[in-house]
């Protein structure tokens, strides 16, 4: 594999790296420099970039405390044009990114403002990234850049950085995710039912069972480190970390260093730990009774989740596991599950045979700006219709008659309403003033339809709201307070709602009238109340297989008082608060008004980031320097080589403007190629250097919708091109020094259903690629080309099989005929990899078809530091393809080669590094070969990059 060097370095540095794709074109951007941060933002976000701004500066010193580090000013970019919930602070080049809507389901995120939550946590990020620059790994950064930097990271395990990043947000407010009881859910419902997974299954992760993600992991781990050794725990571990950075246990040690345990060690002492107070307190903990609806075995780790009432013998309920993605099923009380339609959505609502939900729909060009629109569908006619067109709206509720959908609006400017929605049209009805801005989630209707009950966030908390429909007047409920209140509902003269105030997630009732709280379901692990209907009560249920679809009968409801039930997680993090701030540091943020300018991006336009050794062959070496500007608008890759065979220089520039609609690539340069071809039985290997200038428009189209990545593109270029030395199929010599001039147009096409965990290939799926290249008339050399490539995914016969049909053909030819004498032909690159067992031959003509069928062996899930092996794949596999040549018109080979054979791969980490490799072996039998014998080779060296 070429550059897999490099590879592996942008690999390491895949967790700095900085979001993909563009805001549109237009946007008004504007910026506040302060001392510690440079705000990036759209004009309308004037207040929220203030608030960023002093949220930075004034956090920066807070940052430093358990974490030592010299804090450089850093871009903040704020994206508001997308509906993703999520933020990054990377390197090459380093930057944060905030992207300004909330989540809709409180469970993942916590009661604080979002902003808040921002600050701490990214801004960790860029701490972190500052503390380990130092000692050998600022020696790499002088070498490499910012990719220097993530160089001199690798060893550190993703749990640390998202764990201590979760620590910060915890320690800082009062509502972050190290306070809620569904963090450590997953984790502590398998200590309680006896599952002790070693910990390299843990960081890794497993196709075979399930285990949460590093966030969950990282901090378990990171939370346990600050109890019982002290503050500067991370500090110390990251300090001689970074003096043996080139050490791929370079984290490992650094934690034998500080507190006597390597990374295995310290995970089972920390789980040993928690496995103590875990049994201890879920030995007082009284378990309420509840009816589980779906009774069919799990054969997986399996989610239902968000189940709705259909009627009073069936449940709508989204479901998913290992193997297969969210899907909607009608679930009868008998536990019979009918699936309906795969879906990608998150809350779902249905009345009298509709159904509603919202789902993401991407701009066609920018990838940072997407809508989401509202989508209903009738059971009864089996129907489905788009309601609403580039609007964002959230968290949709059908009203009791079905005729209106109450949503929540969060515009671009930050600005969040609760809208109501024609149900047949898609159109506003009405509008709710929100003079405050809180973050609305969830609402919900009263039975008569004349109320909504709905939770809203701000700078204090969460609280519970009703709302009169008719008066527009609103009803305080419940204060803003940090409990994490979520999913309320109306039952008779109460609401039932979710809530952590005794230390669980459980599901609680307030009476409108009085205010009385009372517990009326006591999980064993979790429980997250979905929907009621008369006197039943529909819920979210953990176990240690997965959520189950769980019934409770709200009249046997012994409405018990609440108690103050667990008090573990606010005993420790009363420890990291006062390992902080002794505070929560939000409650007292400056208001200063910073100066606003316009932003000016031509200054931001070479932002020369890394730089790095590497080779475009065997036998060239050479610098390759990295630019990118903080938009993500103008990117240039410099290279500058040396080929050791033919002692001469060469280098070339690529500069990418993603700034408008189209594309723009420019390259120019100087660069070296080779082809290998067979004239009259014998073969010869050319070398030549051509000298080049391309500039290429690319217009892409997304077109994706629910669980379908799909989307074309289509790309126009032009290049001259000057060739010395022999490049051609010819009989005869030809000028030494050419020059002439090419075009081309491209398209493709691509459909694929999105993946679940275990798929080795999309179930469904269709891709198209057409190519056309020629070169200009009355050049001194003659040539075109053009191909059509096409596969098709369809599922095998097992859970996690997949067939891969390929075909194609592809030409390449002087524009000439079979009474020409022309010699002088030019090849362009090939786009195909030819039958495998075979030799590559250079060609006219080409027709190739050919057909995976790929499948899992085994998930072995062992191993340790040094390697350990997470899938064990194979693949049977049929080669067919027609290979002609043509010098002057004249065909001078034709061959119908084929092969049949069998691969077999392993996927697997090596040294304790967060970086799954995949090599292979490939048995392969060119049985149209005379003489063929089977061949055998080493076959991928796969690095996942995207």
């Amino acid at each position: 594999m070429k550059n897999t060097a490099l590879a592996i370095l942008l690999f390491v540095a895949n967790f700095a790296a900085f979001s993909q794709g563009q805001s549109p074109n237009g946007i008004d951007w504007r910026e506040i420099n302060t001392e510690h941060a440079r705000v990036i933002y759209p004009a309308e976000l004037e207040k929220e970039a203030q608030r960023a701004a002093n949220l930075v500066t004034y956090l920066h010193d807070f940052q430093t405390k358990t974490l030592k580090s010299n804090l450089n000013k850093t871009p903040i970019i704020l994206f508001n044009r997308t509906t993703r919930t999520n933020g990054f602070a990377g390197l090459m080049p380093r930057r944060s990114g905030w992207y300004v809507t909330p989540f809709q389901n409180a469970a993942d995120i916590g009661s604080d403002d979002w902003f808040q939550t921002l600050a701490a946590h990214e801004y960790r990020h860029i701490a972190q990234y500052s503390k380990s620059n130092a000692y050998f790994t600022k020696f790499l950064s002088v070498l490499f850049g910012d990719l220097g930097i993530a160089i001199g990271s690798y060893s550190f395990p993703n749990w640390f950085y998202e764990g201590d990043a979760i620590m910060t947000e915890t320690a800082f407010g009062a509502g972050g995710r190290g306070r809620m009881p569904s963090f450590d859910m997953p984790v502590r419902t398998q200590y309680l039912n006896g599952i002790r997974y070693k910990y390299h299954k843990t960081k890794f992760n497993s196709y075979k069972d399930f285990y949460p993600n590093h966030y969950h992991l990282g901090w378990l781990l990171v939370s346990y480190g600050r109890e019982r050794y002290g503050a500067d725990v991370w500090d110390k571990t990251l300090e001689k970390a970074s003096r043996i950075s080139i050490w791929p246990y370079a984290f490992s040690r650094g934690m034998k260093k500080t507190i006597g345990l390597n990374e295995r060690k310290y995970y089972n002492e920390a789980m040993s730990y928690y496995d103590s107070v875990w049994t201890a307190q879920s030995a007082d903990n009284e378990h309420t009774v509840l009816k589980t609806i779906n009774t069919s075995p799990k054969k997986l780790y399996t989610r239902y989740y968000e189940p709705q009432y259909l009627d009073n013998e069936n449940v709508l309920v989204k479901k998913s596991d290992l193997s297969e993605i969210s899907a909607l099923y009608i679930l009868d009380k008998s536990g019979k599950e009918t699936k309906l339609f795969d879906i990608n959505a998150e809350q779902i609502s249905t009345e009298k045979s509709k159904i509603v939900w919202t789902t993401e729909i991407p701009d066609t060009r920018w990838q940072l700006q997407s809508w989401s629109d509202v989508y209903i569908f009738d059971i009864q006619t089996y129907t489905q219709k788009r309601l609403t067109k580039k609007q964002k709206y959230f968290a949709p509720e059908l009203s009791p008659d079905a005729t209106q959908i109450a949503v929540v609006e969060h515009l671009p400017n930050m600005q969040t309403c609760l809208v109501l929605i024609d149900s047949e049209t898609g159109k506003e009805l009405k509008r709710f003033a929100n003079p405050e801005n809180r973050f609305i989630r969830t609402p919900s209707w009263s039975e008569d339809g004349k109320q909504m009950t709905y939770t809203a966030t701000g700078l204090h908390g969460t609280g519970l709201y009703v709302l009169d429909i008719e008066t527009e007047t609103e009803a305080e409920i419940v204060a803003p307070n940090y409990e994490n209140l979520s999913r309320p509902m109306f039952y008779r003269n109460s609401i039932v709602y979710n809530s952590t105030k005794d230390g669980i997630d459980n599901i609680f009732k307030i009476n409108i009238d009085t205010e009385e709280v009372t517990r009326i379901v006591s999980a064993q692990y979790g429980a997250f109340c979905t929907d009621i209907s008369e006197d039943k009560l529909l819920m979210q249920n953990y176990t240690v297989s997965g959520y189950n679809v769980a019934e409770f009968d709200l009249k046997s409801a012994e409405n018990k008082s609440v108690t103050s039930g667990f008090t573990y997680l606010k005993e420790r993090n009363s420890i990291f608060t006062a390992q902080e701030q002794g505070k929560n540091v939000f409650d007292s943020l400056p208001t200063t008004v910073h100066e606003s300018k316009r932003y000016k991006a031509a200054r931001d336009a070479v932002k020369i980031h890394s730089w790095s050794l590497n080779s475009e062959h065997d036998n060239d070496i050479g610098l390759v320097i990295y630019s990118d500007n903080y938009l993500n608008t103008l990117s240039e890759i410099a290279t500058f080589g040396y080929d050791l065979n033919t002692r001469k220089p060469f280098g070339y520039l690529t500069t990418r403007i993603s700034k408008f609609y189209p594309i723009i690539d420019l390259t120019g340069g100087k660069a070296l190629r080779q082809n290998i071809y067979t004239f009259e039985n014998e073969e010869d290997t050319v070398q030549w250097f051509e000298t080049f200038g391309n500039v290429s428009v690319t217009v892409p189209f997304d077109i994706s919708r629910s669980v379908w990545s799909r989307g074309f593109d289509i790309k126009s270029s032009y290049s001259i091109t000057n060739i010395n030395d022999k490049f051609i199929r010819s009989v005869e010599d030809v000028p030494s020094d050419v020059w002439f001039s090419t075009s081309g147009i491209s398209g493709s096409f691509h459909n694929y259903r999105y993946q679940a965990t275990r798929d080795l290939s999309p179930k469904y799926g269709q891709y198209v690629t057409f190519i056309y290249n020629k070169v200009f008339n009355n050049q001194p050399v003659k040539g075109y080309q053009y191909a059509l490539y096409s596969a098709l995914y369809l599922p095998g016969f097992g859970a996690d099989h997949s067939f891969v049909i390929k075909t194609g053909a592809e030409f390449q030819h002087a524009f000439s005929d079979v009474r020409s004498t022309i010699s002088k032909e030019y090849q362009f690159p090939s786009v195909f990899e030819q039958a495998r067992g075979h030799d590559y031959r250079n060609f006219s003509d080409y027709y190739k078809l050919s057909m995976d069928y790929r499948f899992p062996l085994w998930y072995p899930d062992l191993g340790g530091s040094f390697l350990y092996f997470k899938r064990l794949s194979g693949a049977f596999f049929h080669d067919s393809e027609f290979i002609s040549g043509r010098i002057a018109g004249r065909a001078i080979l034709g061959e119908l080669r084929a092969s049949a054979g069998a691969e077999i791969s392993v996927q697997f980490f090596a040294f304790g590094l967060g970086l799954p490799l995949e090599v292979g072996a490939r048995f392969a039998y060119p049985y149209t070969q005379s003489g063929a014998k089977p061949q055998f080779s080493v076959i991928t060296m796969d690095l996942p990059l995207n």
